[in-house]
């Protein structure tokens, strides 16, 4: 039973983020496209730069919510309601105090933006009241009841405030599309997801409340030393993951800024924007496992969890290898007919940021299972030597063979680290095993990757219709072809044969 209601979860959480990303994803093209055309490629370069301060900023969270939700997993499996409060309510204390940091720390940092905005001509933009609207969006989720979604995630309906989350990604969406269109103005652009932000925020808060209302009795529980220190524990560790984590995907938009011009960045986020649309589809699957993963971590075998962990890892390798093969292929000819040649960056560069996507994609069930088993403390200097090389080599490089050297930066940082400890640690910690065919099965899988991509390239080459209509055609023999390629590569593995089976189980219903 609890297996079935473990997938029965994990399905529903799938359902909605699909539903709720391809929503989003429409919008976030039209928003997009209408965005560039009104408002030019150098509010674009603002978008993205200020976006990655504000992530970087984000690290005063350092890793409270990740470390609150596991420390819930076992409480409501065993329905201790008071433990529940307690974690709940030092949740909400710890993340007040967050707010109020960010928006300190962040106000001061307004006197040296002139050091990283870099427009390549003289233009007309208060940059400096743009950053001060995206810090508002920001606070205000620590401000204004956040906290609470936090005990549905760990009960493992994520799919209930995906509805939520769908709602008012469509409002916003509309709201600003109309801002751009009639007024072609950046600050009502900015100022319509704060005013979104502190309803859905209620509204969740409010939910949150309704499905458990032991959230909401007044009275004061507190934890015992030794859970408090236990916590604060994973917190230390999720603090120096955090700044891995955030140094790796938000400064290379600070460094590109700073050294090349805001414009660039602009250019970039085109890219990114397809990234992370890829991103958010792969990880409504994964991110709706974790909560499935702690539970299955607290009550079965290790032979059971390295099962599973076989069964996900070839999804995740299947998955990844079709997204980041036709991503490294279309990326150029899908934005030369969005927004133009002028905007598309040379092959060689697609090539290095298709790879700066697939590095963190196959570490994707590792990073499940360390986390949603509360592997925090065992790789807490990792993420400091993750963030430190990342940071030197990509500033070191894009000195010498610029954009490309940014990302080379961010390559080589998760791959000298990440790739030496976290899959360790796990292997060591819950499965009892060594590491060895774990290494050896990556390697397999780079090769199965670029065969594939040479494949895809020659039968793209024969379809000689061109526009839309000739790109559509390429796409889906493409994703024919992987796939068949896969199944033939595959198709014998137990893992493949249970899937089968379990399609076929679905079939029939």
């Amino acid at each position: 039973m609890a297996e079935e209601s473990r997938i029965q979860n994990s399905k529903l959480n799938i359902l909605f983020g699909f539903a709720n990303s391809f929503i989003t994803t429409i919008l976030g093209f039209v928003t997009r496209s209408v965005f560039i055309y009104t408002l030019g490629v150098n509010y674009l370069g603002l978008n993205g730069l200020y976006t990655n301060i504000l992530s970087l900023l984000s690290l005063a969270e350092l890793g409270i919510g990740s470390a609150i939700t596991f420390s819930l997993y076992k409480p409501i499996a065993e329905h201790d309601n008071k433990k529940i409060k307690a974690l709940m309510q030092l949740y909400k204390s710890a993340y007040q105090k967050i707010g109020i940091i960010i928006l300190v720390v962040g106000l001061s940092l307004v006197p040296f933006l002139k050091y990283l905005v870099n427009f390549q001509q003289n233009v007309d933009i208060n940059y400096q009241l743009i950053y001060v609207l995206f810090l508002a969006d920001s606070v205000i989720s620590y401000l204004f009841f956040a906290y609470r979604s936090v005990i549905v995630y760990a009960n493992q309906k994520g799919y209930v405030l995906t509805k939520y989350e769908t709602t008012f990604s469509i409002i916003r969406s509309v709201v600003q599309f109309l801002v751009l269109i009639i007024f072609k103005n950046y600050y009502m652009y900015l100022i319509i997801p704060i005013m979104i932000s502190i309803l859905k925020n209620l509204l969740i808060s409010i939910k949150a409340g309704k499905m458990f209302p032991v959230i909401n009795e007044k009275g004061k529980e507190e934890l015992d030393k030794e859970e408090k220190d236990s916590i604060f524990k994973n917190i230390y560790s999720l603090a120096l993951f955090k700044i891995s984590s955030v140094v790796y995907t938000s400064t290379d938009n600070i460094i590109i800024s700073s050294f090349l011009g805001t414009a660039i960045v602009g250019f970039y986020s085109n890219y990114s924007m397809l990234t992370q649309m890829a991103s958010s589809y792969i990880n409504i699957i994964f991110q709706s496992l974790y909560a499935s993963v702690g539970n299955l971590n607290a009550t079965e075998s290790k032979e059971y969890k390295y099962t599973i962990f076989e069964r996900l890892q070839l999804l995740n390798i299947w998955i990844y290898g079709i997204v980041v093969v036709c991503m490294n292929q279309f990326f150029n000819p899908f934005i030369k007919l969005w927004l133009g040649s002028d905007y598309c960056f040379s092959q060689k560069t697609v090539l290095i940021i298709s790879i700066m996507f697939l590095l963190p994609g196959l570490n994707n069930v590792i990073n499940i299972y360390k986390d949603s088993c509360g592997l925090f403390w065992e790789t807490r200097y990792r993420a400091l030597a993750t963030a430190i090389v990342n940071l030197v080599v990509s500033i070191v490089l894009v000195k010498k063979i610029g954009l490309e050297g940014v990302f080379i930066g961010t390559i080589v940082a998760y791959l000298t680290t990440i790739y030496m400890v976290d899959p360790r640690v796990v292997f060591q910690k819950i499965f009892k095993k060594s590491i060895i065919s774990y290494y050896i099965s990556l390697i397999k899988t780079i090769v199965i990757y670029s065969i594939t991509a040479v494949l895809v390239r020659y039968i793209c080459s024969l379809i000689s219709v061109t526009g839309w209509i000739g790109l559509i055609l390429q796409g889906i023999a493409a994703v024919i072809l992987i796939n068949i390629f896969f199944i033939i590569i595959f198709g014998r593995l137990d893992e493949f044969k249970y899937y089968k089976n379990l399609l076929l189980r679905g079939l029939k219903r």
